[in-house]
């Protein structure tokens, strides 16, 4: 098992590309960034990555090209961003080489599961249920919004779900209030500190309501641990 996973984004789009970055980090990915669009194909067989995010629009060549000629030189995992919404474009993408193919605008913990399903997919061997997360009995379905524990089940909010991602998939760690608050608003505007204790109240209220023994504990002055 790999201990930490190279991501490297190929992107022209400077702000979508520090927005990668730091969500990225934050799931603890090591993120390389192409410096120029000339050859791509020598640059993965330099930087040998994990996984490779790849834009379509692209100045040079469009990813459709580029990932045809990594295809041919690299096995490594690809997964396409586009702001581009066709079925067809999503086809072609797939019938060339990559192994995954996300539409923006997108969640980012759509975003982050996806790479997480292929990179267990390619180097795990993980089960074929993806979009399931699981701690201590607890079943977190990204699909339909939906937290069951044994014989009963909640359904989630859209901030609720933003919430638990991020306390699930950094289970048994503190994860910081400013983390939780750039997850549910990236930073795009003001949000009263309140706000979030008022979703993990609610949160809280849901996990009682299946009788589970899972906690979101507070760490007062830092932010939420979940045990």
């Amino acid at each position: 098992m790999i201990g930490i996973y190279k991501i490297f984004i190929v992107e022209d789009n400077l702000k979508a590309i520090k927005e990668l970055e730091i969500l990225l980090k934050r799931y603890g990915f090591e993120i390389i960034c192409a410096k120029d669009f000339s050859n791509i194909p020598l640059q993965v067989q330099n930087v040998k990555p994990h996984l490779i995010l790849l834009d379509i629009n692209l100045p040079q060549y469009d990813g459709f090209f580029i990932c045809q000629n990594i295809r041919a030189v690299s096995k490594i995992p690809i997964i396409i961003v586009t702001a581009r919404d066709s079925d067809v474009d999503t086809i072609m993408g797939i019938r060339l080489g990559a192994d995954d193919y996300i539409k923006k605008p997108y969640s980012p913990e759509i975003l982050v599961v996806k790479v997480q399903a292929v990179l267990r997919r390619v180097y795990e061997m993980a089960s074929a249920d993806e979009s399931c997360m699981k701690y201590k009995g607890l079943f977190f379905d990204l699909k339909d919004y939906s937290l069951r524990y044994e014989d009963k089940a909640v359904e989630l909010t859209k901030n609720e779900v933003k919430i638990l991602f991020l306390l699930m998939n950094k289970a048994g760690s503190i994860v910081t209030r400013d983390e939780l608050i750039y997850e549910l608003w990236n930073n795009d505007e003001f949000i009263d500190d309140n706000t979030l204790t008022v979703n993990i109240t609610r949160l809280r209220k849901k996990f009682e309501s299946l009788d589970s023994s899972v906690i979101i504990e507070t760490k007062k002055g830092v932010g939420y641990i979940l045990k």
